[in-house]
């Protein structure tokens, strides 16, 4: 059984089209965390992120508080354990 953690975060308001998927793999790179993140057709952005719980939760307040452009109104997180197979790193999903 796994002892990483996975959170799922959907960013609502300003998030596409302002780099913000940059600023998310940035802050989660810093921290070890692998995963991904994308544009969903709705205008959000969705983050799936996988590794120890207190990096994840440090990741989402590092992203919520980071400067740019990106604005960001609203977000829902869901903890859980993480399944195997794990990503390896860090990714953007362009669709």
């Amino acid at each position: 059984m796994s002892s990483k953690s996975h959170v799922h975060v959907i960013f609502r308001g300003r998030v596409q089209g302002v780099g913000f998927r940059w600023t998310v793999v940035e802050h989660a790179e810093a921290l070890g965390l692998v995963g991904s993140v994308k544009n969903v057709p709705d205008g959000t952005v969705e983050m799936h992120g996988y590794g120890a719980k207190e990096a994840l939760e440090k990741c989402i307040e590092s992203i919520l508080q980071a400067p740019g452009i990106a604005h960001i109104a609203e977000h829902t997180i869901t903890f859980d354990q993480a399944q195997a197979p794990l990503p390896k790193e860090f990714t953007i999903i362009r669709e």
